[in-house]
């Protein structure tokens, strides 16, 4: 970059500390870090080295300010070795990583400013692309520090996603998460402790950042073993869905609940010791699907994410129910046949979707997949309430799962992910009736066939 060069120049004949501030200060006005090519970058390097961003590090407020909130000098040490950190080789150079904790320390400074923290969190970044730095931050409380600062943090979405990024990146390994434990539960502790007290935006902010990490986490053991923060979360859940509020808002509650729901079951619903977020949840997601389904004769133009939500949410919560037993009293019977009239008319919606779309359903479509689950989770609970609708669909869902079974050869793995897997309890029930008899003898047969042959990789 041409403009550049004059400052570049000055940089590389600076002769004391202020001339090379009056330098950096001149590059910084024609382009920033990433706008520069890995040369210039490396010759802004040459110019100052470590030991200049040291000293300035080491300069103290000369104003009097607060020990703890950087200054000037440091804000521009801070900017440079972010620029540094832009070559893979200088990121993990010991004059970078010896930094962390000074980094993690500036993060959680009350600073107003947003950019002295995206340079943090950009050399924190550049760290995790090694299992090394990824080491070297858990083991520095990199992963309370940014816990902190979501749960307090107002405003600046840029930082917020740059922490949320950290965060993935920190527990995007099984093994990581595990070695950690202890410190992954504190810092879904302290999330879902803030989810729980704020009463303002940063409220729903921290419903998507623990969305977020629980995606994250996935199925890890620690996930459903810690009643502590799901009281908090199912504290902070009730708050927002019992409350006045808009339908981004509680698409982002039914999000967290569903993310849960995948991984804990509807069971944790019952961590206060009443059922009235279960029986809220499960209204809710009868309520969305029947909403957005209605009236709809196409994929186009649906809210794929939040009905996907409360398709998790209505298959945990029917198979929750059906296996309640009087020793259960947190939910009642009252509860369950009130639970079971919402259900009847959200799977009379999923039917009459299912049937007006045209031949053959795209078993790629996760919508369609989440649809047809959620439906074989009630087939196998309730054959009383299915519509006549459903026996005219049977032919089309089984076409489905022939076309999977075709499309996915691929071992056992592919067989279990095939919609047959969620539908053939429900068939088992439905077969003992005439009619669906009638509609599924044709295919039935042959699927079973390729589907054990798929599976077990034998002649039949």
């Amino acid at each position: 970059m041409a403009a550049v060069e004059p400052s570049l120049e000055m940089l590389r004949t600076a002769s004391t500390d202020n001339e090379k501030i009056a330098a950096l200060l001149l590059i910084a006005k024609v382009a920033r870090a990433g706008e520069m090519s890995e040369v210039e970058r490396r010759q802004i390097f040459d110019a100052v080295g470590f030991s200049f961003v040291n000293r300035l590090l080491d300069t103290e407020d000369e104003a009097g300010g607060s020990s703890d909130v950087p200054n000037q000098y440091q804000e521009l040490a801070v900017t440079l070795l972010a620029c540094f950190a832009t070559d893979p080789q200088l990121a993990t150079h010991s004059e970078v990583t010896s930094k962390v904790p000074l980094l993690l320390k500036f993060i959680s400074c009350r600073s107003e400013r947003d950019g002295l923290c995206q340079d943090c969190l950009q050399l924190l970044l550049s760290l995790t692309a090694s299992p090394k730095g990824v080491h070297l931050l858990l083991s520095n409380g990199s992963l309370q520090t940014v816990a902190s600062q979501l749960a307090e943090r107002e405003g600046g979405e840029g930082v917020r996603e740059s922490l949320r990024l950290l965060l993935e990146r920190l527990l995007g390994q099984e093994a990581v998460v595990i070695r950690y434990g202890e410190q992954v539960e504190e810092m879904v502790g302290m999330l879902a402790s803030g989810f729980k007290h704020r009463q303002d935006e940063v409220k729903f902010d921290l419903c998507r950042d623990l969305c977020s990490v629980l995606e994250t986490l996935g199925r890890v053991s620690m996930v459903c073993s810690n009643e502590r923060w799901m009281r908090d979360v199912a504290s902070g859940l009730f708050d927002i869905l019992s409350s006045k509020i808009s339908g981004e808002m509680r698409a982002s509650a039914l999000l967290l609940a569903a993310s849960l729901c995948s991984q804990c079951g509807a069971d944790w619903t019952l961590v206060t010791g009443n059922s009235q977020l279960f029986r809220l949840l499960a209204n809710l997601a009868s309520l969305e699907m029947r909403l957005c389904l209605e009236g709809r004769e196409g994929l186009e133009s649906l809210q794929s994410d939040l009905l996907c939500s409360c398709c998790i949410i209505l298959e945990s919560s029917v198979t929750f129910t059906a296996v309640q037993t009087s020793s259960c009293s947190a939910v009642t019977e009252e509860d369950i046949l009130q639970l079971h009239s919402a259900f009847t008319e959200a799977f009379k919606s999923t039917t009459d979707f299912l049937v007006s779309l045209p031949p053959p359903l795209p078993h790629h479509n996760p919508l369609v997949i989440a649809i047809v689950r959620v439906l074989g989770a009630w087939l196998a609970e309730e054959t009383l309430a299915v519509s006549s609708k459903l026996y005219n669909l049977l032919p089309k869902l089984l076409e489905m799962c022939q076309s999977h079974l075709h499309e996915n050869k691929g071992g056992v793995e592919k067989c279990l992910e095939n919609p047959l897997m969620f539908l053939l309890p429900g068939l088992s029930h439905l077969v003992a009736e005439d009619t669906a008899r009638a509609a599924v003898k044709t295919a039935l047969p042959q699927l079973l066939v390729d589907f054990m042959t798929a599976l077990y990789g034998t002649s039949m």
